[in-house]
């Protein structure tokens, strides 16, 4: 491959033709063959290098190109047999990566070698790009990818760079309500600076929160804008800067925020990761009965797992960003009554230690999603749990009777089996409503944006997909289609995959539990390899040492028959290194015991020992 110049301009005060060669995809060249196919030239006007483009072709000679000829004649181009035309792979650069190459010719060989270095630092970063930007159509065509390859290529590092462009304009920032919720009276919160300190709230509003600490005799008073600021650095992997001396209170309140919505699975990244392992079930992954404490009362539970909840955040995107604007601010208005009617029922309770539904079934008590309704007798101690968001939705559906929630397919199925109850309850609502004068009003907020939702499952070969999966095997194929989950949570068993969940598993192909996967889970992923890359080891020595130790995978003398070399083969994150030091860190840690594992395992025929014991004696000292 060589390395050309190409300037846009045919001699001075001619016009410039970047712009036509490059729609067309195609450069140009004077006299005989002076490209190769895969040759690469910089494209430029002047001294500013604009592009690169790659020769794809033999070349013809323009007047084998007619079209072209009255354009040509306008560029000032000379349309004669001389002139060859060649088509070729643009690759446009961004203002900020186009750089001067000061030399006058307008077709010559580049020679400076500062000039390659600068090519080849480019050219690599956007071909990672346009990578990056085809695994990502495939992962928005397919729905569910995993990346494959063997040890060392940087599966998961990828995962996580698609995960990140596809969801890296979403804001995840702070709300003031989330400020007032989760900050309460009396709660510690851990000191940022790292000491062993608590600070204790002392009181909250809209706009700040004030803290005590046990060894100071004064109270500080974060504001929420501040602390906002700090939470969205939080989300982005920043590290927040110490600039000023309130700074370790906000720091402080904005990662207890931050903790606390993550933990309760209320706030995150549009994107998560898990990895899979041997042991790993439906009910770890889907959806499971956990037993729960409640009043000293064991309870058995089911409960939406990591992929349940994820999907059932997506769906809720997917649904809202089919919605009218009105129709958004109408669901908005009815959560903020909502919340003002809990706090009502909640004073009634504590005043008269029920709610009276009929004659022989009360409101007992609240938990933090559902009113708790049992009979005087025959129900368990805890009773039923009536979902705000039933009684929410009836509201919005316009149910006026028993009849309307019974057959109210939005609800969930104890809203349907025990209507008479929850048309009581949304009847106490609306009255609340019209007691309090609260009308709604109408407004044009912002239309809900369709959103990408992430999941990464690291290792997932290692797990029993088919026993995992369970009926999601279906779903997967059939995005936005109701499948029936083995376990229920109040009265509904249903699960939806949405079309805007997407899923990207990673696979190591050394590791033989690759042979688990069946057809049908194979049918419904596409697998993309990922495999060593050479070209981003900078060291030397470590540069040198991987060509050596490829050579193992690449010889039938010391690779055995049943292994391809790029199932197998070392990645390149086993040679990025900052200095020899850390290379014999690696070659003595995770180099060799690896290459010991695959003789031991038959991926390495008993020829390769020599070799690696010879290794291992060049890197102990």
């Amino acid at each position: 491959m060589s390395l050309w110049k190409l300037g846009c301009r045919w001699g001075s005060n001619t016009p410039l033709f970047y712009d036509f060669i490059k729609e067309n995809n195609i450069v140009i060249g004077w006299g005989g063959k002076t490209y190769n196919i895969g040759d690469w030239l910089l494209i430029t006007d002047g001294f500013s290098v604009l592009a690169f483009a790659n020769v794809m072709t033999e070349p013809k000679t323009c007047l084998n190109y007619p079209q072209y000829q009255n354009e040509f004649l306008k560029l000032k181009i000379p349309f004669q047999h001389e002139l060859f035309v060649y088509k070729a792979e643009w690759i446009v650069l961004k203002r900020e990566d186009q750089f001067n190459y000061d030399l006058q010719q307008g077709i010559a060989r580049v020679q400076n070698y500062e000039i390659k270095i600068k090519f080849k630092s480019l050219l690599n970063k956007y071909k990672k790009a346009m990578d990056l930007e085809k695994k990502i159509e495939i992962l928005k065509n397919k729905k569910q990818i995993i990346l494959q390859g063997p040890p060392g290529t940087g599966k998961t590092y990828t995962a996580k760079k698609l995960a990140e462009r596809l969801t890296e304009n979403y804001s995840t920032s702070l709300s003031e309500k989330e400020f007032v919720d989760l900050l309460k009276v009396g709660a510690k919160i851990p000191n940022a600076s790292g000491t062993t300190d608590y600070y204790t709230i002392k009181d909250v509003s809209l706009d700040k929160v004030t803290l005590g600490s046990e060894k100071a005799q004064q109270d500080w008073s974060p504001k929420f804008n501040q602390i906002k600021i700090k939470f969205d650095q939080l989300l982005i992997n920043e590290v927040p800067s110490n600039k000023n001396a309130l700074e370790p209170y906000e720091l402080a309140v904005a990662k207890y925020l931050f903790n606390k919505l993550n933990s309760a699975g209320a706030k995150n990244n549009f994107y998560q990761l898990i990895q899979f392992h041997p042991s790993y079930t439906y009910e770890d992954f889907v959806r499971g009965i956990t037993a729960k404490s409640t009043d000293g009362i064991i309870e058995y539970k089911t409960e939406d797992k990591i992929f349940a909840q994820f999907a059932k955040k997506a769906l809720k995107n997917y649904n809202d960003s089919k919605k009218e604007q009105v129709e958004i601010s109408k669901e908005k208005w009815v959560n903020e009554q909502f919340e003002k009617f809990v706090d009502f029922i909640s004073d009634d309770l504590e005043k008269n230690g029920k709610i009276v539904i009929t004659d022989s079934v009360n409101i007992v008590k609240l938990d933090f999603d559902a009113f708790r309704y049992k009979g005087i007798e025959g129900w368990t101690k805890n009773g039923n749990r009536m979902l705000f968001n039933d009684i929410k939705q009836a509201y919005l559906d316009e149910n006026n009777e028993r009849q309307d929630i019974k057959h109210n397919q939005n609800l969930s199925g104890l809203a349907n089996w025990h209507a008479s109850y929850y048309i009581r309850i949304l009847d106490l609502f609306k009255k609340f409503l019209l007691d309090k004068s609260l009308n709604f009003v109408p407004s044009t907020s912002e239309k809900e944006e369709l959103k990408n939702f992430v999941l990464i499952i690291d290792e997932i070969n290692r797990a029993n997909l088919p026993s995992v999966l369970g009926e999601l095997i279906y779903a997967l194929e059939y995005r936005g289609k109701k499948v029936e989950s083995m376990y229920d949570i109040d009265g509904d068993n249903s699960l939806i995959i949405p079309p805007n969940l997407l899923i990207i598993g990673t696979m190591n192909t050394a590791d033989r539990s690759v042979g688990h996967i069946d057809y049908a889970i194979r049918r419904r992923f596409a697998f993309v390899d990922i495999l060593p890359d050479p070209s981003v080891i900078e060291n030397e020595i470590a540069k040198a040492l991987f060509k050596e130790i490829s050579e193992l995978f690449n010889s039938r003398d010391t690779l055995a028959s049943d292994f391809k070399p790029e199932q197998v083969q070392l990645g390149h994150s086993y040679f990025i290194v900052n200095n020899d030091g850390e290379l014999q860190l690696k070659v003595n840690y995770e180099i060799i015991p690896i290459l010991e594992e695959y003789l031991k395992d038959g991926i390495l025929l008993e020829k390769a020992e020599k070799i690696i014991v010879d290794l291992k004696a060049r890197f102990e000292n």
